[in-house]
């Protein structure tokens, strides 16, 4: 979302530099091609240097507006805005609030300062509304956008074997892992139609140990697989069954938007903005706190026959088209600035 914003804003004749403090630059190909240009500002990955390394740079640079898409940097620029910053600051919300912490108060509180908020769902959006009244005015949903001339289906699918369930998630919390894996061992003592792949980065952190120690324990390494991130998305949307995702909450989720682009059907949890992407033409909702609910419309989209899934995936792919479009992404980044 970031790189695209960038690119169409620098198609529109505006002077764009993107900036980040680690240089995990996957997506600087998409700004080489596009022409904008990319600053890698290694001294601020240190904590204490960030906020003077930063506004030190800002300073030099004299931006007339800055777009911040990390909650940490959207903290620390509107803390620089109190301090006299004279550039106008849009802020985003990539996820939807599920506790206010300490860290999540003091941002909120920083946003007094922020010219824009910019919720990419409108779950947050209303969130923000309705806890924080002082910044109810400052609050404009943007919801994301899919390149349907990029993430494109391929011809119809004919199914041969077992269906392949794509889930593309990091291996995080938030994405009810634990949940799902338990759900997919129930429904191998049922049937052994399908099998799960599943790509996102891998922390190596606890709770990614204890995923993989669950299929090992579960049993049920012959039909579910941790994947690797990867960069070539596109073609794994393309050639699944059934696209799933098992979140307990997200944003305005892109992996839903893309695999939706590339024409697939759709199961997911019935949380936040899941409900303006998913409905019974194009997909399931279930509840990801049940492994029944789960596990029912698993096997309920797994029981559609061949035509009835590239029907839902034909749907998804229509919605995508009416949904996602990137005039009206830049057009409404371009009313704020």
């Amino acid at each position: 979302q970031l790189v695209s914003l960038a690119s169409l804003l620098k198609c529109q004749g505006h002077d764009v530099e993107v900036w980040t403090y680690y240089p995990d630059n996957f997506y600087k190909y998409i700004l080489d091609e596009n022409e904008v240009r990319y600053r890698c500002i290694n001294d601020a990955q240190s904590w204490e240097k960030r906020f003077s390394v930063i506004k030190s740079k800002l300073k030099k640079e004299k931006p007339d507006c800055v777009i911040s898409y990390s909650a940490t940097m959207s903290t620390l620029l509107c803390f620089m805005k109190m301090l006299g910053a004279s550039f106008k600051l849009l802020v985003s919300e990539r996820n939807t609030t599920q506790k206010l912490d300490f860290r999540e108060r003091l941002r909120f509180f920083a946003y007094r300062c922020a010219d824009v908020i910019v919720p990419n769902s409108y779950t947050q959006g209303d969130f923000i509304k309705r806890n924080y009244k002082g910044l109810f005015d400052k609050v404009s949903v943007i919801t994301n956008f899919v390149d349907t001339d990029i993430f494109l289906p391929i011809e119809e699918k004919t199914q041969t074997g077992k269906r392949q369930i794509l889930i593309v998630g990091r291996m995080m919390e938030q994405k009810n892992i634990p949940t799902f894996l338990k759900t997919v061992a129930e429904l191998t003592q049922d049937r052994d139609d399908f099998y799960v792949d599943w790509y996102g980065r891998d922390n190596g952190d606890e709770y990614s140990k204890l995923c993989h120690s669950l299929v090992e324990s579960l049993n049920i390494g012959n039909v579910f697989k941790f994947h690797k991130a990867t960069t070539n998305i596109r073609d794994i949307y393309q050639k699944c069954s059934i696209f799933c995702l098992p979140s307990l909450y997200e944003g305005f989720p892109n992996v839903v938007c893309e695999a939706m682009s590339c024409g697939c059907p759709i199961i997911c949890s019935d949380v936040c903005d899941n409900h303006f992407l998913v409905d019974s033409k194009n997909g399931i909702l279930f509840n990801p706190l049940s492994m029944k609910s789960m596990k029912d419309g698993l096997n309920k989209i797994l029981d559609l026959s061949d035509t009835e899934l590239n029907h839902m995936g034909k749907q998804s792919r229509e919605k995508a088209i009416n949904m996602f479009s990137k005039d009206q992404f830049v057009d409404s980044y371009l009313k704020l600035l």
